[in-house]
């Protein structure tokens, strides 16, 4: 048990509040904005509720549709509103209205009511809908200069929950997979969530020798999610990949992974174990100090004349043996904390970095930080580019490295509250 918490870490002995949802991808920006994109809410069989949503706009006109739909997630993460086959945990009917089409104006509010009614005698449970909010924008930033006309939607999505009845909570791991490359392992599970009602789950892996002792231990990232647990916010009867990479290069030998998942507000776990092997490739290995990594391998910031930052390096050793590293650099304004470090066979440490730019100069500049290796009788050197521009000007592409953040789903049930999140959006 101990192990395990080391691997998912503290939060997975308490409730986690927050999971996150792929929404189909890259999409253009939609101007409009929804709010609660994500709502639990407790109804009653044969009585009428409402469910109320805020509907903003940031263009001076803009003209919109709404829509029930049916949601469900695929094992990629992503958002589908596709009709489902099994409609038993299905909401879409109980939203009563038909499809609306209004203007929103910019500097506004327009709150509405959707009535809501559970038919009477439908047993206690949880139920999924959603909101579809379309509009037709002329040009967006993918389109412009193309006088084309895209279709941009957002989805604003709901639980309703009847009371009554015993939530089954049960999961299986299924499809687990184990590879190895260049003395690596790769390791993949598909989460199959039993459960009648949604749960947040989270996976690792536990790698032991052939004399049962731990060499490592892997944290597994659901698809879809920008948690830096991995956790994935799962319906009933659903799937979801998880996936992860070995924090080391392992000695030729034979191995066994445990895959773990957790789920649900009880930490319900499954386990399913997996023989693999490591054998020699009959190459001679690489000196351990090209599996030293930097995480970013680049630094993008943006100063003015005079400022300072403190970004934050990660190093990684992903190879055999203990490599000593010291940081310095060609810009006078560059300090480091800690500026030497022993970095052991398939640990991490991070460094924070100083960046002082010196007044009344163009801040724009490029400049190196510099790794000198030092492993047994190997040395080398790395180098991480760090790229300055003035507020404002840094490239788009190099601007926010990773994209945008997934929609943020949080569960009431697990210690959010409800109407949190923003709406995710659809690829046109």
């Amino acid at each position: 048990m101990k192990a395990l918490r080391r691997i998912l870490g503290p939060r997975a002995g308490r409730a986690a509040a927050l999971a996150l949802v792929a929404a189909f991808g890259a999409s253009a920006a939609s101007a409009s904005e929804v709010v609660p994109a994500f709502l639990v809410k407790e109804v009653v069989s044969g009585r009428t509720d409402s469910i109320q949503i805020v509907l903003r706009t940031k263009l001076p006109f803009e003209r919109v549709f709404l829509n029930p739909v049916d949601f469900s997630i695929d094992r990629k993460g992503m958002l589908n509103t596709e009709e489902p086959r099994d409609k038993r945990y299905s909401a879409k009917s109980w939203i009563r209205f038909r499809p609306i089409e209004m203007i929103l104006l910019k500097g506004r509010d327009y709150p509405i009511d959707l009535p809501v009614l559970a038919p009477s005698g439908t047993p206690g449970g949880e139920f999924y809908a959603g909101v579809e909010i379309t509009t037709v924008q002329k040009e967006t930033p993918a389109t412009k200069g193309m006088n084309v006309k895209v279709e941009v939607s957002m989805l604003a999505l709901f639980v309703l929950r009847i009371k009554g009845g015993t939530p089954k909570v049960a999961g299986e791991l299924v499809d687990p997979v184990v590879t190895v490359k260049d003395s690596t392992p790769h390791f993949s599970a598909v989460f199959h969530s039993l459960s009648t009602v949604a749960v947040v789950a989270r996976a690792g892996v536990i790698v032991r020798g052939a004399d049962r002792k731990t060499v490592d231990q892997v944290l597994l990232l659901g698809a879809g999610t920008q948690e830096k647990d991995g956790q994935v916010f799962m319906l009933p009867d659903a799937y979801r990949e998880f996936a992860g990479l070995g924090n080391r290069k392992l000695p030729a030998g034979k191995y066994q992974a445990d895959l773990i998942a957790y789920f649900g507000k009880k930490k319900v776990r499954t386990v399913r174990q997996v023989a693999f092997e490591v054998v020699e490739s009959g190459v001679p290995p690489p000196p351990p100090l090209a599996d030293v990594t930097s995480d970013p391998d680049k630094l993008v910031l943006e100063l003015p004349s005079g400022g300072v930052k403190y970004p934050v390096v990660e190093f990684k050793n992903r190879g055999f043996n203990a490599v000593a590293v010291k940081l310095s650099s060609d810009f006078a304004g560059v300090s480091f904390f800690p500026e030497e470090l022993t970095l052991e066979p398939g640990k991490t440490s991070k460094v924070r970095v100083g960046v002082r730019l010196p007044p009344a100069e163009n801040p724009q500049r490029t400049f190196t930080l510099t790794l000198t290796l030092q492993g047994g009788a190997e040395s080398d050197r790395k180098d991480v580019v760090v790229a300055v521009y003035a507020p404002g000007t840094a490239p788009k592409k190099e601007e926010g490295a990773g994209g945008p953040p997934r929609a943020q789903l949080p569960t009431e049930s697990e210690g959010a509250e409800p109407g949190e999140g923003t709406a995710p959006s659809k690829k046109p």
